[in-house]
């Protein structure tokens, strides 16, 4: 009997032609910076882009945080979706009997800190065997290791215009800059064919902060 897991392993081959050792992985911050023309980071991602072997490869846990960056608002909402269909990235599935190999991870680099989302990258580098990560973390990213020991390769490799090499943009969780989009622009992707990925023109704005809990009314 063929596991979840196996399943979506067949279901991408069929549907990629391409095993998934020979793609990149993708992190939220590349996939906002690609859909958002003024991210500071668009343009170099997007010609990175333009170089990478489709589809992408990602996890459950960065499609979680893409949606919480993009916010509420239903058009960007849609906009995510039709990239997520568009065949650019594949979203790998891990099992619950992974989930301590996760753990380990975020507890390694704890100092960072690593979130969920980029220790289910790391993990999914291992399992994989794949070094290149697509991401505007190069922070991070420059620091992990593949099984302890091999270094990513961290592509776009060079920074936007006046930026520091470092991490112009820092750590993904941390921006929660806003979209508010109304126009499409087409990015070429190679090998594929054209297609039009729609973007997100302005900075997200901020979620609002949880209304503080309400305190007990006391009887006298």
């Amino acid at each position: 009997m063929r596991t979840g897991r196996r399943m979506c392993e067949e279901q991408c081959a069929s549907d990629c032609g391409s095993a998934m050792s020979d793609n990149a992985l993708i992190d939220a911050g590349a996939i906002l910076a690609l859909l958002d023309r003024t991210d500071h980071w668009h343009s170099v991602c997007a010609r990175t882009f333009e170089q990478l072997r489709l589809p992408l490869v990602s996890s459950q846990a960065v499609l979680t945080e893409l949606f919480h960056l993009v916010g509420e608002s239903r058009h960007e909402m849609e906009t995510a979706w039709r990239f997520r269909r568009s065949g650019a990235i594949f979203v790998a599935t891990s099992e619950h009997s992974e989930l301590p190999q996760v753990h380990a991870l975020m507890s390694r680099y704890a100092d960072r800190p690593m979130d969920f989302a980029d220790a289910t990258l790391v993990h999914l580098a291992r399992r994989e065997a794949q070094s290149t990560i697509f991401t505007v973390d190069h922070a991070d990213f420059n620091i992990y290791r593949i099984d302890g020991r091999r270094r990513f390769r961290v592509v776009p490799s060079d920074s936007p215009i006046g930026r520091s090499g470092s991490s112009a943009r820092g750590s993904i969780a941390t921006n929660t800059d806003a979209h508010r989009f109304r126009n499409k622009v087409v990015i070429r992707v190679h090998p594929w064919p054209k297609r039009n990925i729609p973007i997100l023109p302005g900075p997200i704005a901020t979620p609002p902060a949880p209304p503080p809990p309400r305190q007990p009314h006391l009887s006298a």
